[in-house]
């Protein structure tokens, strides 16, 4: 059993532009990013230590942020263990290291692919939508306390026929079907 191999992970390169707060950075800041995400998963894999053991994602998202330039900015980033800090050096090559990158050879972060919607189901959120700021001006409500935009779309995407119908929408409370659910079947058929 001893002679067996560590089980590895399988790698993702486009990983690190899931970290929350990556599509707001700059190219560079962005290169970054990938590089000290790099780092940590070859930290992660010599040293046999879950990655998010190693440095955080927030962590990862200051130091590109930051960029630090020397030993002592870098060791300034909250979030660095003692681990890290042995390590300092070969983190602040790789920040280093990315912060030159020429222009062409930055990262470009995909846009996440636009949902595509139908015509008839965009006619049902404008319908929807004018219904809704009418009903919320007569109840003296904000918009949202109507109908929020997500149930709003999840409402048109139905296409509901009967009251039985909003049932298919998930979120959708029953006291908003209760008090809505007429109108919201008349107005989507009407659409």
């Amino acid at each position: 059993m001893a002679a067996l191999e560590p089980a590895r992970r399988g790698r993702d390169a486009d990983a690190w532009q899931r970290i929350k707060g990556a599509r707001r950075l700059s190219r560079r800041q962005q290169g970054v990013l990938q590089a000290v995400f790099a780092w940590r998963e070859a930290m992660a894999d010599r040293t046999d230590v879950p990655a998010f053991k190693i440095v955080s994602s927030e962590t990862l998202l200051d130091l590109a942020e930051r960029h630090p330039a020397t030993l002592e900015e870098l060791r300034a980033v909250k979030g660095l263990s003692p681990r890290v800090q042995r390590e300092a050096g070969t983190l602040l090559d790789a920040v280093t290291r990315a912060w030159a990158l020429p222009e062409d050879a930055l990262p470009r972060v995909a846009a996440p692919p636009r949902p595509v919607v139908s015509e008839a189901t965009r006619r049902r959120i404008d319908a929807l939508r004018t219904w809704r700021t009418a009903e919320a001006k007569k109840l003296a409500l904000d918009v949202s306390v109507v109908l929020p935009q997500r149930l709003l779309e999840r409402v048109a995407e139905v296409a509901p026929r009967a009251p039985a119908d909003l049932d298919a929408v998930e979120g959708l409370r029953r006291w908003r079907r209760d008090t809505f659910g007429e109108a919201l079947v008349r107005v989507s058929t009407v659409a």
